[in-house]
């Protein structure tokens, strides 16, 4: 749709763009215009006299930058959200305006940052969440705050950072600056909080982390003194404190979820060391005392992980590029992280268990997957050393064990490669040299026949392997010679449908082999025609053997 140039007085409480290099106008798209204007009829018709309705926080940060957003954080005076995302539905349906949805309410719930009633429903296509400007104050107890109804100014000072404290008023179709730096700060980008950083990070430690993740998400500096105010002891134990590992895990894994070659996710792990959380984050209780769970090991230290972890996580992600998944991005950069805590274990019910597991889910809380696949990654990475050369012929075995780690990790095998790559160069190795190391690698695999081994299917399927010529009874052997069929291929990439059947008739045929492919001896005696083969049956044979006669 074509875009509608809404112009701004970029002004409201102090601030102004008068040469700042950010756009001058909020430029509204089609929908974002007839979405908008809706909103306003509503409360020039169908609200209380005077009310105003603004748009907030991240979508105004982000039209002002000039990128898209697709949701809209909209705040009202003189009304709950609730009430007025109900006078709008009203107002649409009494208009004969088709294109609002049903309303749903997120009722409280400080846990997931929502701390009044939120009304959320889509209009024209276009999602909204509508609230009530309000204000917050917290205990020295709780990142919780208590919330009541507050102004403009108090809403835009309790937030987070000045560069989400912006709103587009709806009325005057401007831009309000309320704490009077958002704009400047944006056009700097430089990541300040409105409050004292102190008090900010003391009412809620999170909004350290998501500093780092904002900056690191935009491409922006961290003012040095969030920084100060972050490094100071008892933040980190606020954090732990105050703020549930659940919480921790989403925002770190936000994160290390960004693409762009991994820029993004390198910047986070630096700011990470910066404002001195990398304890905080990756070395909890939790860990700690599982780690304790098994004796004789190293102690944990953050210098295991900072700074060298940084550039093993950016040669990493350089290798995989910008095609990276994201799931692929951030478990090699966990892994690169995390490598040197790889030998380490712990007990979980009753039996060993990678630490760095505990890490990722007891400690972060992060989703069983990404738990499981970052040990994984590591283990295949120790597996591919030495790598292979680009047209280097393998031995039979070292194919095997190839493709046996190409099959434990699947599709993400070049996150394994990639970290097999970093983790076998020395520190003097430079980064043309890894590349020139991982390429050849990966050549080899791209070419070796073994990729997709994980779908392979054998030649001869179990069926079949029960029928003649081979006639293997159910059982363990049935899988086995399932499993061989596999291994000989990853041995062997010339081998097919035809060479495999010829190879097990002559497994069969050989020393040993009829006994292996066939039934045993006892099994065929009591299959053999004319004998008996119920078990009433053999009882009475067994009567008869010995002179008896069968009842």
């Amino acid at each position: 749709m074509a875009d509608v140039e809404v112009a701004s007085d970029l002004a409201g409480g102090g601030g102004s763009v008068e040469g700042t290099g950010l756009s001058k106008t909020i430029t509204l798209t089609e929908t974002e215009k007839r979405v908008f204007d809706i909103l306003l009829e509503t409360a020039e018709k169908r609200g209380p006299p005077g009310l105003v309705v603004r748009a907030a926080g991240g979508w105004v940060r982000d039209k002002l930058l000039g990128r898209p957003s697709d949701d809209v954080d909209i705040v009202v005076d003189l009304s709950s959200g609730e009430a007025f995302a109900q006078l709008v539905s009203c107002y649409m349906g009494e208009t004969s305006q088709s294109g609002c949805s049903r309303i749903g309410v997120v009722k409280q719930n400080p846990d997931q940052s929502k701390h009044l009633a939120t009304a959320c429903f889509t209009v024209c296509g276009l999602s909204l969440d509508v609230n009530h400007l309000r204000t917050e104050t917290y205990t020295a107890e709780s990142r919780i705050p208590q919330v009541s109804i507050g102004t403009a100014s108090e809403d835009a000072h309790r937030r987070d950072f000045t560069i989400n404290s912006l709103f587009y008023n709806l009325n005057t179709r401007s831009v309000e600056d309320f704490v009077g730096s958002g704009l400047e700060d944006l056009r700097l980008g430089r990541i300040r909080t409105p409050l004292p950083q102190s008090e900010t990070f003391e009412d809620d430690p999170l909004r350290m982390l998501r500093a780092v993740r904002f900056a690191a998400r935009l491409g922006f500096e961290v003012d040095e003194e969030i920084v100060s105010a972050a490094r100071e002891p008892r933040m980190a134990q606020l954090l732990e404190s105050k703020v549930s590992r659940e919480r921790v895990g989403l925002e770190v894994d936000k994160m290390l979820s960004g693409g762009g070659g991994g820029g993004r996710i390198v910047r986070a792990l630096e700011l990470f060391e910066a404002l001195g959380l990398v304890e905080a984050i990756f070395m909890p209780a939790e860990v700690l005392e599982a780690h304790a769970s098994c004796k004789g090991q190293a102690p944990l230290q953050a210098s295991d992980l900072f700074p060298d972890g940084i550039g093993r996580a950016r040669r990493a992600l350089a290798l995989l590029g910008e095609g990276a998944t994201k799931l692929d991005a951030r478990a090699a950069a966990f892994a690169a992280l995390l490598s040197p805590w790889g030998s380490l274990s712990y007990m979980e019910k009753k039996r060993k268990r990678p630490l760095i597991h505990c890490v990722l889910r007891g400690g972060l809380r992060l989703p069983n997957d990404i738990a499981e696949l970052v040990p994984a990654i590591l283990e295949a990475a120790s597996a591919l050393l030495p790598l292979p050369a680009a047209g280097e012929v393998l031995q039979a075995g070292r194919r095997l064990q190839v493709g046996r780690t190409l099959l434990a990790v699947k599709e993400h095998w070049p996150s394994a490669l990639a970290l097999a790559a970093v983790l076998s160069a020395a520190g003097t190795v430079s980064d043309e040299d890894v590349r020139r190391s991982f390429t050849e690698a990966k050549a080899w695999v791209d070419t070796s026949g073994l990729t997709g081994c994980w779908e392979w299917k054998p030649f001869i399927d179990g069926k079949r392997l029960m029928e003649p010529p081979f006639s293997v009874p159910r059982g363990k052997r049935l899988g086995t010679l399932i499993e061989t069929q596999l291994r000989w291929r990853m041995e062997d990439p010339a081998l097919d449908a035809a060479a495999c059947e010829q190879r097990l008739l002559a497994e069969e045929g050989g020393s040993g082999g009829t006994a292996s492919l066939q039934p045993s001896a006892k099994i065929a005696r009591r299959s053999a025609p004319g004998r008996p083969s119920a078990p009433g049956a053999r009882s009475r044979a067994r009567c008869r053997s010995k002179g008896g006669a069968a009842a």
